[in-house]
This record gives structure tokens, sequence and C-alpha cells, in this order.
């Protein structure tokens, strides 16, 4: 089960097993392996992808999240739901609301990867 929330993931965020593979130093093949269901990784190990995934593509976590609930089917309904049921000005907020988030995002990560590589 979570062999599949982690592959489901992967996928809908568009991370390929190399991208995280070299995200965190775990081979390509043992991904592929726990990807596909032959291994049984530790609980570390999945700390360790799902961190990766989180850095590669922020929202990953909280879409495993979604996928070991059941929610993740439901995500997509709730756009729609949103985009069906908003006024425009409502929808307009949201959509720049969520953009400022994304940015923020961003701006953390590009800090967060300017900082390790003066300490580095």
């Amino acid at each position: 089960m979570l062999q599949q929330a982690l592959d489901k993931t992967l996928k809908h965020q568009g991370i390929t097993g190399k991208q995280i593979a070299e995200q965190t130093g775990i081979s390509p093949s043992y991904v592929s392996e726990i990807r596909s269901g032959k291994r049984n990784p530790s609980l570390e190990m999945f700390e360790r992808l799902l961190n990766g995934a989180e850095e590669l593509a922020p929202g990953s976590r909280e879409y495993f999240a979604l996928c070991l609930t059941g929610g993740a089917s439901k995500a997509s309904t709730n756009i729609d739901y949103l985009a069906a049921n908003l006024d425009d000005e409502d929808l307009a907020n949201l959509v720049i609301a969520r953009g400022k988030y994304l940015r923020g995002l961003s701006q953390r990560k590009k800090a967060g990867s300017l900082e390790s590589s003066l300490v580095g």
C-alpha cells in the first residue's frame, strides 16, 4: 500500500525514478523495486524518498497522504467543484492566493539551495 501510494505520488508530481534516486542518493534500481512493490523499504527509507519528492515537487507529501486516505481521487473533483461554485472574483482571489503560496515555497527552496551551497 505504501509503495503504491509512493508510485502514484511520483507519477502525479512528474518525478522520474532517476530524479528521485539522484535527489535521495538511493540507487535507481532500488527505487524501481520499491515502486513496483518488490521491496519493502524501512520507514527511514520512505522518509528519505518523501523528503526528496517534496524537495523536487512541493506538495508531494500532501498528495502521498491523500493517496493513503483515498482522498487523491477526490482532489480533481474538489477543483471542479470550486470552479463551478465560486463567483469569478472569489475564484480569481483563490488563484492569486495559491500563486503567492507557491511562489513563497519556490523562494524558500531557492534560499535553502543557496544556503547549502554556501555552507558546503
